[in-house]
């Protein structure tokens, strides 16, 4: 996705947190925590 220094930031039962920098600015993507690992927010 672009990505750079990405790390987990949070994990809960739903939801997997990922912070980044995207072109400079930092950037939180979250995923579902099932299989395929579908995004919910960019």
């Amino acid at each position: 996705m672009g990505l750079r220094r990405a790390r987990i930031i949070d994990v809960s039962r739903r939801t997997v947190k990922v912070a980044g920098r995207q072109y400079g600015d930092r950037v939180v993507i979250v995923f579902a925590n099932e299989r395929g690992c579908p995004v919910i927010y960019r």
